[in-house]
């Protein structure tokens, strides 16, 4: 499962969100890494804009999402985030979405393995 955070602060929200992600009880011994891309022109070092989570589990993106609609509605500037699982990815928008639990929902519905499978990434 990748995570990419876009925001005007993407970098330290990036960390916020991997923060979070570690947090969580219900992920505890899952492996959550930054990606970290090549600095584009003009900027200096290498960008942490994305996380990867091993998700190869329903129960974990399930507590991905939840934790990622808590983590949403918690901040106070406007951030959207991709989440991409194996072939699906959803965008969600922090300024369009308040509810918690209404982002969540809308994560594991747009990105549930269909017939029960299960994937890795």
């Amino acid at each position: 499962m990748l995570l990419s955070v876009m925001s005007a602060d993407r970098m330290e929200a990036s960390r916020a969100l991997e923060d979070w992600l570690r947090r969580e009880p219900d992920l505890r011994g899952v492996r959550i890494r930054p990606v970290v891309t090549k600095a584009k022109p003009g900027e200096m070092g290498a960008v942490t804009d994305a996380l990867e989570v091993i998700a190869n589990h329903d129960a974990i993106v399930t507590a991905v999402a939840a934790t990622i609609g808590i983590w949403l509605t918690a901040r106070t500037r406007a951030t959207r985030i991709r989440i991409r699982h194996g072939e699906r990815e959803i965008e969600i928008e922090s300024s369009r979405m308040k509810d918690a639990h209404q982002i969540a929902v809308q994560i594991v519905e747009q990105l549930a393995v269909p017939n029960g499978r299960e994937e890795s990434e």
